[in-house]
């Protein structure tokens, strides 16, 4: 099983960034719903740490998580997107090098657990809670750019 120990501090420390970061790069793509959005993360974590309780990795990253809501960047969303992604690229190849294939699989699904989740929190362009899309276009094009980053081997 895999630790933190397994992984250099620079590592662990983008590991860690993907705890948050991809969530937030789906609240940015669709403005509305954030309060809903921003539980659905605490919301998520709390339940992932139950979802992927075999797995000492998830469990060394969700450590020491608070479960608080992220900070939304003030950077152009562009800049955020693209720093994400090249984040989660550099934490999805260093879980591939030094984990075990099950954890990497754990890995790449707590992933998109949690940004489905947040994606799924709120409807957009409804009114008054009534219609409106459960995960917007631009909402699913963000999941599919952190699924390509997650699976896109270096």
């Amino acid at each position: 099983m895999t630790t933190k120990d397994a992984f250099t501090p620079e590592e662990w420390d983008t590991l860690k960034k993907t705890l948050h970061e991809p969530a937030v790069a789906v609240m940015l793509a669709a403005r509305g719903g954030m309060i809903q959005e921003f539980m659905a993360v605490a919301k998520a974590i709390f339940e992932a740490e139950e979802k992927f309780s075999g797995s000492e990795l998830i469990h060394a990253l969700l450590t020491g998580s608070t479960g608080k809501a992220p900070t939304v960047p003030t950077t152009a969303s562009g800049i955020f997107m693209d720093d994400m992604i090249a984040n989660l690229r550099q934490a999805a190849h260093a879980v591939r090098a030094k984990a075990t294939p099950q954890e990497v699989e754990d890995y790449q699904e707590f992933i998109m657990f949690m940004t489905e989740k947040v994606a799924k929190a709120a409807k957009e362009g409804g009114f008054m809670g009534m219609g409106g899309q459960e995960v917007t276009e631009d909402e699913q094009r963000v999941l599919d750019e952190i699924k390509l980053a997650l699976w896109r081997k270096v």
